[in-house]
């Protein structure tokens, strides 16, 4: 499977479907498996332009990886 490539768009998309969640988070943010399953499943909806499928392991690891910065 290809790695998913990330564009501005899905990164906004992203961000703003855990915003539209925050009530979810859990304890210091952390995202749980129903927001990163419902942001993989948003970001589906629009086919990948690059890369491979934004799944709820590749949110999750964006996130932390946008976080980080």
């Amino acid at each position: 499977m290809t790695n998913a490539s990330w564009t501005e768009a899905n990164e906004a998309k992203l961000v703003n479907y855990v915003w539209d969640h925050c009530a979810e988070l859990g304890d210091g943010g952390n995202l749980v498996k129903s927001i990163t399953n419902g942001a993989a499943v948003e970001l589906a909806k629009s086919p990948p332009t690059k890369g491979g499928p934004k799944t709820a392991g590749s949110c999750t690891t964006k996130w932390k990886t946008e976080e980080a910065l």
